[in-house]
């Protein structure tokens, strides 16, 4: 259990990923954490990730060498959760060791994934992510061979972008399961909707540190989309898949600023360069035989809103409103039914999006509410269009994107007395050209991420 101090006048010192230990009976693992603060304060954490339904059995048919290197890496993604509340300067690893190669990896996903973190806190990172690592008589870990069935394992977050993947790979007559991260709310309704089945695991944050994070306001920012991409190569290995599969777009590319030489993007950790570097980490350092991979990536974010359109079966259940992600499991359980807080940015881009492909009173049923009546949303509309400021902090789309959706809606004349759609209509000038913008954004044009041989899987390849 964590303890509690006046951060306001301690300085961490020293940030020690302490342990991990794995009990089989029971199925789960407890990671703990100690920061070290000048004038001898401690902080210590306990995080615990739970797999129910396994068994002793399905454990200890794990290599010990892959086992052993998901746990390290678990080890580190969980402990972010806790850096970040103090980013001490100095890294320290107990039980295990890097090479220099995998000090590099972990190197890159800090400093990366915490880019929103760094900017929004006014935080100087250069320099500042160091991972210790051995440099003699040790070669280090080496990728094991662990024969998995050809079988899929696909991300489960509730929203748009689960119901597409999960509805290609029907199309294909790819039989798969879900892994979900604390199966409530949209995340349930839909793996209810899609109707295989759904593989859940359980996270107990140390409540001392969500505290902590609260009272002080920390900022947003982080490494979770990767922290849950590690938990599903475990669930992979242990009930038997292939094919780890995500559902990021190659909207997730572009960042939203620059700050002191690094590129800030809030989507990093769905980004391509994420998912390439986490591709050859996993083939080089644990294995070759799970693979883990977007279905997506080929798409915008508004080409996968598009494609949802189309299943409107899913028009009731679905959510991706990040406000889910900051609340506990059991506030999200009772939760209002359709989750979405309507003020963000993601909901926004989200709402125009859908706008732009279905009836009116579809879209405000989805929601609740028209957003383009609200006059208080009118700056993070700007902020969407490219008109002012930076792009949002969300998982959104491109200005480009935002600007076919809004064109597309406006076409329909449905919203026209909509402040929204009347500042979109004065703003945005005629001359711009729509229809090659949205040649570029819609249908796909991006390139790819799928392993050849899942391709042929899909029929995508002779």
């Amino acid at each position: 259990m964590g303890f509690l101090y006046n951060r306001a006048v301690s300085v961490a010192r020293r940030f020690t990923f302490e342990s991990y230990s794995l009990d089989t009976d029971q199925s789960v693992i407890t990671f703990t954490y100690l920061v070290e603060f000048e004038g001898g304060h401690q902080a210590r954490y306990d995080d615990r990730l739970e797999f129910p339904g396994t068994t002793r059995t399905m454990w200890e048919r794990i290599p010990k060498p892959v086992l052993s290197q998901l746990l390290q890496s678990l080890t580190i993604l969980h402990g972010s959760a806790y850096w970040k509340l103090d980013h001490a300067g100095e890294l320290v690893i107990r039980g295990f060791s890097l090479t220099r190669a995998q000090a590099d990896f972990w190197n890159e996903v800090y400093t990366k994934g915490f880019g929103e973190f760094f900017y929004r806190s006014n935080i100087d990172h250069r320099g500042l992510v160091s991972f210790p690592y051995r440099t003699r008589w040790w070669s280090g870990p080496l990728s094991t061979r662990f024969k998995r069935s050809p079988r899929t394992l696909l991300l489960n977050g509730g929203g748009k972008d689960t119901v597409v993947s999960a509805e290609m790979l029907k199309e294909a007559s790819i039989g798969f399961d879900l892994f979900t991260l604390a199966n409530v709310g949209a995340k349930k309704r839909v793996a209810e909707h899609i109707g295989t089945r759904n593989i859940t695991v359980k996270r107990r944050v140390d409540p001392a540190a969500a505290r902590t994070a609260q009272r002080m306001n920390v900022a947003p920012g982080g490494l979770f989309t990767l922290t849950l991409g590690f938990q599903a190569l475990l669930a992979a290995t242990l009930w038997d898949y292939r094919y780890v599969v995500f559902s990021n777009e190659q909207s997730a590319d572009i960042g939203n600023t620059k700050y002191l030489g690094l590129d800030v993007n809030h989507q990093w950790t769905k980004s391509r360069e994420a998912e390439e570097l986490t591709r050859k980490y996993v083939r080089t350092f644990i294995t070759p035989d799970v693979e883990v991979f977007s279905l997506l990536r080929q798409f915008t974010e508004i080409e996968t809103t598009r494609r949802f359109s189309l299943y409107s079966k899913y028009f009731d259940a679905f959510c991706s409103c990040n406000m889910n992600s900051h609340v506990s499991p059991d506030e999200q359980e009772n939760a209002p039914r359709s989750g979405w807080c309507g003020k963000c940015a993601k909901c926004i881009f989200i709402f125009a999006g859908l706008t732009a492909f279905l009836p009116k009173e579809t879209v405000v049923g989805i929601f609740g509410r028209n957003l383009y009546q609200d006059t208080a949303l009118l700056p993070v509309f700007r902020q969407l269009l490219g008109l002012q400021g930076i792009k949002p902090f969300e998982c959104v789309g491109t200005s480009e994107e935002m600007l076919v959706a809004m064109h597309r809606a406006a076409q329909t004349g449905l919203y026209d007395t909509d402040p929204a759609m009347d500042m979109f209509l004065k703003e945005i000038p005629r001359t711009i050209p729509f229809d090659d913008i949205e040649h570029r954004v819609l249908s796909t044009h991006g390139e790819s991420t799928v392993p050849t041989e899942f391709k042929a899987m899909m029929g995508l390849v002779s």
